[in-house]
C-alpha cells in the first residue's frame, strides 16, 4: 500500500546504483491486528500480492480473494501463491458497475490507475509519468461476491489509486459484513478527479464505520509532506 510503493521506488533506485537493502519494521506492529483472528481477506488492488503476502503470514489459515486488473501484476500474483490453497485470485477491477474500461498502466505499476495521472504525482514521483492505455474488465463487489458465503471475521483492503469511492459505492452490502476496512486515502490529488480523505471518510461513516488510526503513510520525497494514507476503518458498535 502507501508505504509499499515508497520502499519499491527506493529500492529500485538502490538496485540501479548496485545497492541492496533490507528494510526492518518493528516486529510487533500488526500484534493489534493478529488478535483479530481474521478468516476471510478481501484484497482489492492486490497488484503483485504484496499485501496479501504479509496478511498470510498474519493469518496462515484465511481465505484470501484478491482482485487486480494488470495481466502481468495478475500472473505474478498467482505465481507467488500457486502452492496456497486457500488463495484465489480475480483478473479484474472492482467499481459501481459491470463493463469494460479503460485503464491507464504506469510502468511503475504500483501507480497504474482508471484515473488519469495528476501532475502532483509526477512531479514527487518522476519515474511514474509513462503510461499506456489498455481494456480491463470492471464488476461490482457486491454482484460478484453476494451469493458466496464468507466466513467471519472479515478484512478488506482497497488500494486502488483514487477509484475509491467506485468500490465503496459498489459494495456497500460486502463492506457491511466486514470487521475491518484498511483503505488508501489520498490528501492531495495525485489522479485526476479523485475524492481526497475527507469524502472518502465521510462516506465510510454514512454507512456504519469510525476511523481508528492509519495504517502507513506515503511521504513526498521533495518536503516530506504526507500525500497518502492507508486508513484503518472498523465497524461502529450497535449501542
Amino acid at each position: 500500500m502507501c508505504m509499499n510503493k515508497l520502499l519499491i521506488l527506493v529500492k529500485r533506485l538502490f538496485i540501479i546504483l548496485g545497492i541492496d537493502i533490507k528494510l526492518l519494521k518493528n516486529k510487533d506492529s500488526d500484534i493489534w491486528l493478529k488478535k483479530k483472528k481474521i478468516r476471510t481477506i478481501i484484497d482489492i488492488g492486490a497488484n503483485s500480492g504484496q499485501f496479501a503476502s504479509k496478511m498470510r503470514k498474519l493469518f496462515p489459515d484465511a481465505r484470501i480473494i484478491s482482485f487486480e486488473p494488470l495481466p502481468d501484476e495478475f500472473n505474478k500474483l498467482n505465481n507467488r501463491f500457486k502452492k496456497d490453497t486457500f488463495f484465489e485470485s480475480y483478473n479484474m477491477a472492482i467499481g459501481d458497475v459491470e463493463e469494460t474500461i479503460q485503464m491507464f498502466q504506469n510502468e511503475f505499476s504500483a501507480s497504474s490507475s482508471i484515473l488519469e495521472i495528476d501532475k502532483i504525482h509526477i512531479t514527487n514521483f518522476p519515474e511514474t509519468y509513462k503510461t499506456k492505455v489498455i481494456n480491463v474488465k470492471s464488476i461490482r463487489l457486491d454482484d460478484f461476491l453476494r451469493n458466496r458465503s464468507l466466513d467471519k471475521q472479515i478484512l478488506i483492503k482497497i488500494d486502488v489509486q483514487g477509484f475509491e469511492n467506485k468500490v465503496i459505492n459498489g459494495g456497500k452490502e460486502i463492506l457491511n459484513s466486514a470487521d475491518i476496512l484498511i483503505i488508501e486515502m489520498s490528501f492531495y490529488p495525485l489522479y485526476k478527479e479523485q475524492p481526497l480523505f475527507h469524502e472518502i471518510y465521510t462516506s465510510l461513516f454514512e454507512i456504519g464505520f469510525v476511523f481508528q488510526g492509519i495504517y502507513d503513510q506515503l511521504y513526498s520525497p521533495i518536503d516530506r509532506t504526507i500525500l497518502q494514507a492507508d486508513g484503518i476503518f472498523t465497524r461502529k458498535a450497535v449501542s
